[in-house]
Parts: structure tokens; C-alpha cells; sequence
């Protein structure tokens, strides 16, 4: 709900009441089911939640619904609880505040393992695309090596019909190549451990050899996930790489990779973001939540969210001040975009409080 609701939210009393429960702000986001950076937007006034969650976590605080918003106080709880059942026993008495608070946690778990369960179709589906996605040669073979599962690219290097049901590795290789193969794929299986790195000759040409079992969804039942990458290419991509690392570390630009919903974790950050931010590397890279207690508080909100990237082919600049470890104040300049083919946001953070100084004079 945006803040032209009708809805208002004490924002000052929320964030009083959490505190005299001495709940964090990740304890409350959990019972709300909802991420933390959302709950220091309702703190924030910056987002009204919905009526049905400004209930809840009226409850959660231990007050009446109408201390902490302008909704009516009402004694039906059926729009919280999809379960009639608890609605009817919230209604017939006033049940002991310790009863709310359990039936409060029971419901919060519902909701969350029904938000999990979602998460995790979005993961498998994205799982899915991804393996055909991928532009390296993979598959995914039974605990009888039989080819259960390949991607596009496995197909056209090693398939000339495409049809891999029911194949083994002698109906794609050569004898020697095959049973080569054949005896890493058993030794995989039965130690139950990965193979990494491991030099291979497929049709000819030299692969670096990456698998693992993966448990399927009957009890006892193993499979091989595998993937291939052509040794040059492989050499090519570290060569590249290491520019790039090269180029990155000497620069004075600071970039980082966060991944897409769900998780939007960060993976990936330079380390010039430690001389730019005057934090050690280690605290920022391990707290995805360090960079609001580095912005400054009237700039929290110009860089979320990130949402409206994912439809724009243009990056966005963004430009706030941030305190140093030392109490000094920067000016910084980040440019965001969206890279689509890896479903990552990706950010590169300038210091420019020497070039707004002399503009200033």
C-alpha cells in the first residue's frame, strides 16, 4: 500500500512499543513474515502496510489496533486467520495475551511456509531455465548412468538427433572415452562425493569435468548432475577474468553484484569499497544491511527500491551522502543497472565529495 492510503500509521509509537519488547527489527520482520528492510520502511513512514498487517502487529506490540493506526477496533479476527476456528475462539472471549501470542507464531509459520513454498517454485522454475540457460554443456543422469536430463548446449555438441532418453555414454562416445567416463560417473556414485577439474577427452576435444550426486525425490535414489567446459575456453574466461579483477581493484570505482528476489543477497564487492566507505571490507561484504547504517538518515530513501531497473535497459545514477567510520561526510555517486542474462543487479560506487568541493568554489 503506497502513502496515498487513507490509512495512517504511528510510526513513532511502533518503533517505542518494539523497543519496550526488546524485539529486534529482524524478530518482528519474522512473526510478519515480511523481509526487514520492509519493516524499517513502515517504521520510516516511507510504506503503510496493510490493514490486516497493521493488525497483527498490533498484537505482536500488545495494543489495541487503534493506538497504533486509525483503524476501528474490531473483535473479528477472520481477516488474519484463514482458519474459521481461531477466528470463532478470538471472538466468543478475550483470550490471555500468552494464547494470542502462540496463535500469533502458529499463523506467522503458516504464513511463512506458504511464502517458502512459493520461494521455492520461483527458485526451481528459475533453476530450470537456468540449466538450459547456461552456455556450457550439462546433464543429468540415474544412478544406472543413464541420461535422464541434458541442456541445449550439451545437445548440439554431443547430440545429433537431440534425443537423449534412454542414451548411454557408448551411444555418444567413442569405447575408450566411455568407459573413461563411465568409471568417474561410478566412482561419483559411490563415494557419494564430487569430482572437480577433472581433465577428460570427449569426441576428440579436452573438457575440465565438474560433478556431483544430487538426491532425487524417492528415498535412495541418486543422480549426477555434470557439467563440461571446453579446456581453451576455460583458459580464455580466467585470462579475462583476471584483467578484470585487475582492472577493478586498481580503479577508483567500487562495484558490486546482488542477486534477484528472492534472497537479493550480495555476492560480490570490490575491495575499494573499503577506503570509499571507511569500513573494513569483512563488515560490509557480511552484513547486507551495514549500507544503512553507512547512508546518511535523510538520504535512506533516494536508492530504493531497486524494482523499476528490472523493466529499464537504462542504468540509474543515484547520488546521497554516507558517514564514515570516522564521522566524516561523503558524497557518493552510484550507478545501478539490471543485467537481464544473469538476473543480478549491478552497482559501481564513485567518491565524489572532491568534485562537488570544487564545483562548490
Amino acid at each position: 500500500m503506497n502513502l496515498k492510503s487513507k490509512i495512517k500509521l504511528n510510526t513513532v509509537r511502533i518503533k517505542q512499543l518494539r523497543k519496550k519488547r526488546n524485539l529486534s527489527v529482524n524478530e518482528i520482520s519474522n512473526f510478519l513474515c515480511i523481509t526487514p528492510n520492509t519493516y524499517y520502511r513502515w517504521e520510516r513512514g516511507e510504506f503503510v502496510p496493510t490493514p490486516n498487517d497493521i493488525r497483527v502487529l498490533a498484537h505482536i506490540l500488545l495494543v489495541n489496533v487503534t493506538y497504533i493506526s486509525d483503524l476501528e477496533s474490531i473483535n473479528v479476527y477472520d481477516d488474519i486467520y484463514t482458519n474459521k476456528e481461531i477466528g470463532e475462539l478470538f471472538n466468543k472471549k478475550q483470550l490471555p495475551v500468552e494464547t494470542q501470542e502462540t496463535l500469533l507464531k502458529l499463523n506467522s509459520v503458516l504464513r511463512t511456509l506458504k511464502n517458502e513454498n512459493s520461494a521455492l517454485k520461483f527458485e526451481n522454475k528459475r533453476m530450470r531455465n537456468s540449466f538450459q540457460e547456461l552456455q556450457i554443456p550439462m546433464y543429468i543422469k540415474n544412478q544406472h548412468l543413464v541420461f535422464v536430463n541434458s541442456n541445449n548446449v550439451f545437445n548440439n555438441v554431443f547430440l545429433k538427433d537431440n534425443e537423449y532418453a534412454g542414451k548411454k555414454n557408448r551411444d555418444l562416445f567413442s569405447i575408450n572415452e566411455s568407459d573413461t567416463l563411465t568409471h568417474l560417473e561410478a566412482n561419483i556414485l559411490k563415494s557419494n562425493s564430487a569430482i572437480n577439474n577433472h581433465k577428460i577427452v570427449l569426441n576428440g576435444n579436452v573438457y575440465l569435468f565438474f560433478a556431483t550426486p544430487i538426491q532425487g525425490n524417492s528415498e535412495g535414489e541418486t543422480y549426477i548432475l555434470a557439467n563440461l567446459i571446453d579446456i581453451e575456453c576455460y583458459e580464455k574466461i580466467i585470462t579475462r577474468y583476471s584483467m578484470f579483477e585487475y582492472i577493478i581493484e586498481h580503479s577508483n570505482i567500487a562495484m558490486w553484484i546482488k542477486k534477484l528476489a528472492p534472497s537479493r543477497h550480495y555476492e560480490f564487492y570490490s575491495k575499494k569499497i573499503e577506503s570509499i566507505f571507511g569500513y573494513p571490507y569483512s563488515s560490509i561484504k557480511d552484513n547486507p544491511y551495514k549500507w544503512r547504517e553507512i547512508v546518511h538518515p535523510e538520504d535512506l530513501g533516494i536508492r530504493i527500491p531497486f524494482d523499476p531497473l528490472i523493466k529499464s535497459s537504462e542504468p540509474k545514477v543515484y547520488k546521497y551522502r554516507i558517514t564514515t567510520s570516522s564521522e566524516k561526510i561523503k558524497w557518493i555517486q552510484e550507478r545501478i543497472f539490471f543485467d537481464s542474462n544473469s538476473n543480478r543487479f549491478i552497482g559501481m560506487v564513485t567518491d565524489i565529495t572532491e568534485e562537488l568541493s570544487e564545483k562548490n568554489v
